[in-house]
C-alpha cells in the first residue's frame, strides 16, 4: 500500500526527494524478496514514511522572476553611483536565491521586496535638456496680456537659475519644466482693440459735450448715471491705450459701456423746464398769485429733483408734466374795460418799414398807402392775395392790406427774429415786444375784451392771449394776440366794422 502511492519528485527539493526514493527502492526490494521477516517489512514501512514525512516543497520562484526580468534591463549610467551599488547587490542577492533549489519562500520574499525597494531607490543623474529647449524658445509678451505674461517671465526666469547653477535634482528641474509649461499654456493672446476704440470715441462725442444751450454733462446728467458712467469710460481708456485685454475682456468692456451710455438719466428737458421761471417771474404780475404760487411748486419741486443724486427719467418726466400743468393753469389777472381811450384809436400811427400812416387815413384809402409802401420800401416783396388784397412780406413777418383791414403776423417760432419783427408796428406796439403790458399800456388803455385761448404752434402747445381795443362809433377794431408762453406778439389786426 506504501509503495502504490509514490509521489513525484518535481514538487521537492532534490536532495530530500533523493532519501524519499533511496527509501522507496528498499521498501520495494523488501517487498519482493518472499523470505522477508515481518521485522523487515515494518522497518522499511517506517523508513519509507519517515522519508515521506521528510520531503521539501519547492519554493514559488515566480515573482522572484519577474522582479529579476525588470531589473536586468535597468541602464547603470542613468542613475548615481550611490543609487546603482545599492540596487546591483540587491539584485545580485535576488539571483543568488533564484539559482539555489533550498531557497525557503520567506527568503524569496524578502529578496522580492529588497529588490523593489532598491529599484525605487534608483536616483536619476540630473538631465537639462528639455528644461534647456524650453529655455531657448522664449516667447515675446507682445502677443500677450501682461498678467499672463508675467506668470510666464516668473517661471522663465526660475527655470533659468535652476540650469545655470548646475547643482540642482532632477526632481527639481522636473518641477521648473512643469511650471514654466503650465505657464505657456496659460497664455491669454491680446484681444483686438480696435472696436472698442471705436466704440470710446463715439461716446465721448456724443455724451462729453456741451449741448445746445451750453449745458456741461455734468450739469445734464444725473450725478449717479454719469460718475458710474465715467467710471466705466476711465476703464476703457486704460484698456483701449494699453491695449492689455483679452478678447473676453474687450468684449465685456464693450457691453458694460454700451450699458453705461443707455443708464445715463438725461435732465436737459426738465431743466429746459425750470429755465422757463425767468420767463415768468419777469411776467408774475400778470397772473393770479394761487396759479403763480402752483407753478413755483412745480418748478421747485423739479429743482430738488435735478439736485438729487440718482433721479430716475420716470421721475424726470413726472415732474415735467408736472410743470407743464401748471404752466398751463396759470390764470391771468381779470382786466377791466374803461372804454375812455377808445377814441384815439384812428390818431394811431402805423408803420410798416419807412412808411407811416394814420390809423383812420388808412381805412379810407388803403390803396394809397399800398402804392407808398411798395414805393419805399425796396427790401418788402409783394404778392396779391384774393380779388383785393395784397401782402407784403419779409423772412417770417407779413403785412396783410386790403379795403377796411390790415394784419401784422409773424409766422415762425419764438425767438422772435428781431431782424424783421420791428417791421410794422400800431401805435408804437411791434411784434418784437417780448413784454406786452396790458395794464401798463397807457396809449390804448384797458381793451374792450380779453380772452384767451391754446393752440400749437410749431409742434409747442402755447397759450394765446386776445387782447381787443374797439372804438363803436367810429366801427374800428384793433386786435393783438399775444403768446403767453413765448413771450411775443403773434399779429396785430386792424378791423373797420362798419361800413
Amino acid at each position: 500500500m506504501v509503495l502504490s502511492e509514490k509521489l513525484e519528485g518535481t514538487d521537492y527539493t532534490a536532495g530530500s526527494y533523493a532519501a524519499y526514493e533511496e527509501a522507496w527502492a528498499h521498501a520495494q526490494t523488501v517487498y519482493e524478496n518472499e523470505n522477508a521477516s515481518a521485522l523487515e517489512i515494518d522497518r522499511a514501512v517506517e523508513k519509507l514514511n519517515s522519508a515521506k514525512a521528510a520531503l521539501v516543497k519547492k519554493a514559488d520562484f515566480s515573482q522572484l522572476k519577474i522582479a529579476i526580468d525588470d531589473s536586468v534591463t535597468v541602464e547603470q549610467e542613468l542613475y548615481t553611483e550611490a543609487s546603482y551599488s545599492i540596487f546591483a547587490a540587491a539584485l545580485q542577492s535576488a539571483l543568488d536565491i533564484y539559482e539555489k533549489d533550498t531557497s525557503k519562500q520567506s527568503e524569496i520574499n524578502s529578496a522580492i521586496t529588497s529588490l523593489k525597494n532598491a529599484k525605487e531607490g534608483l536616483v536619476k543623474i540630473p538631465s537639462t535638456n528639455a528644461l534647456v529647449q524650453l529655455l531657448q524658445e522664449r516667447i515675446d509678451m507682445g502677443a500677450y496680456t501682461s498678467q499672463s505674461y508675467a506668470v510666464y517671465a516668473q517661471a522663465y526666469e526660475s527655470a533659468s537659475a535652476l540650469v545655470e547653477s548646475g547643482t540642482t535634482s532632477q526632481s527639481d528641474l522636473l518641477l521648473a519644466e512643469n511650471l514654466l509649461r503650465q505657464a505657456i499654456s496659460a497664455l491669454v493672446r491680446r484681444g483686438d482693440i480696435t472696436p472698442l476704440r471705436d466704440q470710446l470715441e463715439s461716446a465721448e462725442k456724443t455724451y462729453l459735450v456741451a449741448d445746445d444751450k451750453n449745458r456741461e454733462p455734468a450739469d445734464r446728467y444725473s450725478k449717479q448715471s454719469y460718475t458710474q458712467f465715467c467710471a466705466v469710460l476711465e476703464r476703457v481708456r486704460t484698456i483701449v491705450n494699453s491695449g492689455d485685454a483679452s478678447q473676453e475682456d474687450v468684449e465685456s468692456l464693450k457691453a458694460e459701456l454700451t450699458n453705461a451710455c443707455k443708464a445715463l438719466v438725461d435732465m436737459s428737458a426738465l431743466l429746459d423746464k425750470i429755465d422757463l421761471l425767468g420767463s415768468y417771474s419777469a411776467q408774475s404780475y400778470y397772473y393770479t398769485p394761487e396759479s403763480y404760487d402752483a407753478l413755483l411748486t412745480a418748478i421747485s419741486e423739479g429743482i430738488s429733483l435735478v439736485k438729487s443724486e440718482a433721479p430716475t427719467a420716470e421721475q424726470l418726466a413726472l415732474a415735467g408734466a408736472d410743470i407743464d400743468h401748471a404752466i398751463s393753469a396759470l390764470v391771468r389777472k381779470a382786466l377791466t374795460a374803461d372804454g375812455k381811450k377808445d377814441k384815439q384809436l384812428l390818431y394811431r400811427v402805423i408803420m410798416v418799414g419807412n412808411s407811416r400812416i394814420l390809423l383812420g387815413t388808412y381805412l379810407d384809402d388803403y390803396v394809397s398807402f399800398f402804392e407808398t409802401v411798395d414805393h419805399e420800401n425796396m427790401n418788402l416783396s409783394y404778392q396779391f392775395v384774393g380779388e383785393d388784397g395784397v401782402e407784403f412780406s419779409a423772412d417770417e413777418t407779413k403785412i396783410l392790406m386790403r379795403e377796411g383791414y390790415m394784419k401784422i403776423s409773424y409766422v415762425g417760432s419764438a425767438p422772435v427774429d428781431e431782424a424783421n419783427a420791428g417791421l410794422a408796428s400800431i401805435g408804437g406796439i411791434h411784434l418784437a415786444h417780448t413784454e406786452f403790458d396790458v395794464a401798463a399800456e397807457t396809449s390804448f388803455g384797458a381793451p374792450s375784451e380779453y380772452t384767451k385761448r391754446t393752440e400749437v404752434v410749431m409742434g409747442q402747445e402755447n397759450t394765446i392771449a386776445v387782447l381787443t381795443y374797439e372804438n363803436e362809433s367810429e366801427g374800428v377794431k384793433v386786435i393783438f394776440e399775444y403768446n403767453t408762453i413765448g413771450n411775443y406778439i403773434s399779429s396785430m389786426e386792424i378791423i373797420k366794422t362798419t361800413v
